[in-house]
């Protein structure tokens, strides 16, 4: 996983088996279809990243890609997309998905400044592909999973992530510049 702008910082992380456990829980036994496996990735993902938040600077990652970027573990649509993408090949991997086949990472650009990517999976029995898209939240909230089609065409999700807008308000104005402040 990644973090720090264009994956600058990175590092190999070992989800806790308490965290691993809850994900295989709630994977397990298989989603009755698709858009019900894609309700659960969400928050199968969400899960993971918490995880991850907890041993990483990324748990003081906010929505988007912020001006403030340089506090560490933010986050940019490059880091979110690798890291998503990793995390939905070791759920792969494990058998965890029966209903979608992760197809790696896509990259949007309707205007030369506007470049955005995702993760992406494709359901088996239709080839129907769909974002699977953290960087609209903070830190461990769901992912948008919309159809790869109207997140190409910048089509807003139909429900996005809460905003914590007053913990990222707090974030930018408490942040320490103490490098060794525990994550």
């Amino acid at each position: 996983m990644c973090w720090g702008y264009g994956c600058a910082e990175h590092a190999r992380v070992r989800i806790p088996a308490a965290d691993w456990a809850a994900v295989v829980a709630l994977l397990s036994p298989p989603a009755p279809d698709p858009a019900a496996e894609r309700l659960r990735l969400r928050e199968a993902i969400a899960r993971l990243d918490a995880a991850i938040g907890r041993l990483t600077p990324v748990g003081r990652d906010l929505a988007g890609s912020q001006p403030w970027g340089g506090m560490p573990g933010q986050q940019d649509c490059i880091d979110e997309s690798l890291t998503t993408e990793a995390l939905l090949r070791a759920l792969e991997r494990a058998g965890l998905l029966q209903w979608h086949r992760v197809a790696g990472r896509v990259r949007r650009a309707p205007r030369l400044v506007d470049v955005h990517w995702t993760a992406v999976v494709e359901e088996r029995p239709t080839g129907r592909a769909y974002a699977v898209d953290p960087w609209f939240g903070d830190q461990g909230e769901p992912p948008v999973v919309q159809p790869l089609a109207d997140w190409r065409r910048g089509r807003p999700p139909a429900e996005l992530p809460p905003r914590r807008r007053s913990r990222a308000l707090a974030a930018r104005l408490l942040w320490s510049e103490d490098e060794d402040e525990p994550f």
